[in-house]
């Protein structure tokens, strides 16, 4: 905790794994739902979600529940949980469609009862209810009846979630059922202008202005709006945390030590080849190929990006990174660009509300969360990264006028946003050294490094380590309005076909 007694976003994750409740379905270990969706597939709609192949769970079948049964268990010693009050929601892509509350939960010290699943109450659900592609968890949460020395009566002492399956009609009962986006052919047509030094590709409302000497968007005005000042560019660095290694320390030994002496701190992009296409009058195509290196590292990183814009608006960011073998654990791998000032507001759907990492995710549920880019700064008594969120489906940031930017993982990504550089942070040794800039940074990665615990205990364990090799990923921006569907229903909806 903070010097005022306010918690670290850690002591969650503390509360989650010693929570005196624990919910299982049957032949699973204890429900917390990350299986993100299948990935969009050009010219189809995203199917429904399926259950995570770790934690399995009851399926929805033709509109009801099967015959299926969760099994609570109370790890309390001495005290029945006849003391809680236990309540569930189902929800899809983070909107609530039914809740209810359990029976009086009489399960002794130690002992576990089954719960069918019938027996929540939850009503029929049918696909005229339940949006092509959408998302759906059962969430269950149990909390204080009454108050205690500790805590008053709704206070939250457990909680446990689990993704639900939803049959997918056949693939074109879902186009005849929902189809948002119409064919490529009968997309507007793109103008594509060219000097020597960027490219300039105009659709009937947007302007994006490509800067081919760094390799990356310059300008991205959409309806007179500029959403994009710079980016999105390869990104590998976070600002150290404390348990990469205390940055004032200079009798450390632990892994910043690599980070800095491969030069991952001050890495730079080398444009070595460039292509620009036009293959039809509603799509260009533009390719990168690039080195990521240091003066300590010369061949730190290969990076291949194919950048695919589409009549629409939309914009199709293909990634393929080589970290050659030699390099030290990657802090992280993923993409970074700014917007300008203004883009205060922050919708995803994903694990939170609060910070959360790889190895350090389990209490925070995955849901539709709103914030601002301020709130997301976590006040860390040495400044370091912050913010993150994992299992990301889908980042939107958006003005005080509703207009904005949605960005889309294939597969989903990690995800954080704020008002601060890595470098900022990295330089500075007290939370009075750095002052917020007015731009909004975003950081869309296909993964970050766990966090460990090596400041005072073990470093991060292999599973949750980026090791030098090869990594691919996707990632979809799209321009929005107040006046367009939800970032819900335009992230569920596929490319142009």
């Amino acid at each position: 905790i903070w010097p005022d007694r306010t918690p670290h976003p850690a002591l969650y994750e503390v509360k989650s794994v010693y929570q005196p409740v624990q919910v299982q379905t049957p032949g699973a270990s204890t429900g917390s739902a990350s299986s993100p969706p299948p990935e969009l597939v050009e010219g189809e709609l995203a199917g429904a979600s399926t259950g995570s192949a770790s934690s399995p769970s009851p399926e929805l079948v033709e509109g009801e529940l099967v015959e299926g049964e969760l099994t609570v268990t109370n790890e309390y010693a001495f005290t029945n949980l006849a003391n809680l009050t236990a309540k569930w929601e189902l929800t899809a892509d983070g909107e609530l469609l039914q809740n209810g509350t359990l029976p009086p939960l009489d399960i002794p010290p130690g002992q576990s009862r089954p719960i069918a699943i019938r027996d929540l109450g939850l009503s029929k659900v049918s696909p005229p209810d339940i949006v092509p592609g959408a998302e759906l968890f059962l969430t269950l949460r149990f909390t204080l009846a009454e108050d205690t020395p500790w805590a008053k009566a709704g206070y939250e002492v457990a909680a446990a979630q689990f993704p639900m399956t939803f049959p997918a009609p056949a693939s074109s009962t879902l186009r005849q059922a929902q189809r948002p986006l119409i064919e490529r052919a009968k997309l507007p047509v793109l103008t594509l202008e060219q000097t020597d030094s960027e490219a300039t590709i105009r659709g009937d409302d947007f302007q994006i202005t490509y800067d081919k000497i760094n390799g990356q968007i310059s300008s991205w005005r959409y309806n007179d709006v500029e959403l994009i000042a710079a980016g999105p560019l390869l990104n590998v660095w976070r600002a150290p945390t404390d348990n990469d290694g205390i940055k004032l320390d200079d009798e450390r030994d632990q892994l910043l030590d690599e980070w800095l002496k491969a030069g991952l701190h001050e890495l730079r992009h080398e444009v070595e080849e460039l292509a620009i296409e036009q293959p039809a009058p509603q799509k260009t195509i533009i390719r990168t190929r690039a080195r990521t290196v240091s003066e300590k590292a010369p061949a730190a990183l290969e990076y291949e990006q194919t950048l695919t814009i589409f009549g629409d608006g939309q914009v199709l960011l293909d990634n393929h990174i080589v970290a050659h073998h030699g390099l030290p654990p990657l802090p992280r791998i993923g993409l970074t660009l700014s917007l300008p000032a203004g883009f205060e507001h922050l919708t995803w759907f994903g694990r939170g509300p609060f910070e959360n990492y790889r190895d350090r995710n389990s209490g925070a549920l995955v849901g539709k969360y709103r914030s601002t880019v301020s709130e997301q700064y976590v006040p860390y008594i040495l400044p370091q990264e912050h913010g993150n969120k994992t299992d990301v489906r889908w980042v939107a940031l958006a003005n005080d006028a509703g207009a904005g930017l949605l960005a889309t993982g294939i597969p989903a990504m990690e995800m954080s946003a704020g008002h601060y550089t890595a470098h900022d942070l990295f330089a500075a040794a007290h939370t009075h050294e750095i002052t917020p800039r007015a731009e909004t940074f975003l950081n869309l990665d296909l993964q970050q490094m766990g966090l460990g615990s090596a400041s005072c205990g073990p470093a991060t364990l292999p599973p949750y380590i980026i090791a030098p090799g090869a990594y691919s990923f996707s990632v979809r921006l799209r321009p929005f309005t107040r006046d367009d569907p939800s970032p819900a229903q335009l992230a569920r909806t596929a490319l142009p076909k």
